[in-house]
């Protein structure tokens, strides 16, 4: 119900949710990364910033320009450069819809914690797997991908929201009560080292990894199918 509530944001303003996010979405689809905004689409993304849970935090001293940068995992974000030469990224989404759940802070700070060692995996399957031309065939499609297009999945049942969710349960931690270093440039990390460690070990021991088309679109017959392929491996 919440979604279909009117979203206001400076001069704009959308019908539900779903429109802002939209807008916002298909602004950074169509802006190159390294591109300082400029008219209509400046004061769109300034209006977007007011609505961050931490604007002022955000702005700090004032802003200088509004740009959209390539984030992590070549991901593209709005990055806002302050009057003093720093800067920050900031999430529309978080914009719009405010701060996530503690699970789901929690997860994006687990993603974090062994983002290199699934950048690794994802390196080491192609320098493995690759044919002349650079590319791996993707388990699911049967079409040939490169780099660039290709993501590293973790197999159902043992998505990595179910890989956190276990973790919780067995460590007996509460995410509403886990500290962060901080917010952006990219991502919440986990304060304490120690929790962070745990939990790389407990996903090299529970997740099973392939490499496959990131535009993959999974219906649910593939998620409920877990029969091993030989593309499937695991950290350890």
């Amino acid at each position: 119900m919440g979604r279909s509530k009117p979203i206001a944001l400076g001069h704009l303003s959308f019908p539900k949710q779903g429109d802002a996010l939209n807008h916002f979405k298909d602004l950074l689809a169509r802006t190159p990364s390294g591109t300082q905004l400029k008219g209509n689409d400046y004061r769109d993304v300034e209006a977007l910033l007011s609505g961050h849970p931490r604007a002022q935090e955000k702005i700090g001293v004032g802003i200088a320009k509004l740009v959209v940068e390539n984030a992590e995992f070549d991901d593209k974000c709005f990055h806002v450069i302050r009057s003093d030469g720093s800067g920050d990224n900031f999430s529309y989404k978080k914009c719009i819809a405010g701060d996530p759940p503690p699970f789901t802070t929690f997860s994006v700070a687990c993603r974090r914690a062994v983002a290199k060692e699934l950048e690794d995996f994802k390196n080491k399957y192609f320098a493995d797997h690759q044919n002349s031309a650079g590319k791996v065939k993707c388990p699911e499609t049967g079409e040939w991908i490169d780099h660039s297009e290709a993501h590293v999945d973790h197999k159902s049942p043992m998505s990595f929201s179910v890989i956190v969710k276990f973790f919780l349960s067995s460590e007996n931690v509460d995410p509403a009560k886990v500290s962060y270093v901080r917010e952006g440039l990219y991502g919440t990390e986990l304060a304490d080292d120690a929790v962070a460690e745990k939990f790389r070990k407990w996903h090299r021991k529970n997740a099973v990894l392939r490499v496959i088309e990131a535009g993959r679109n999974f219906s649910k017959a593939y998620l409920a199918r877990v029969k091993p392929t030989k593309a499937d491996r695991s950290l350890n």
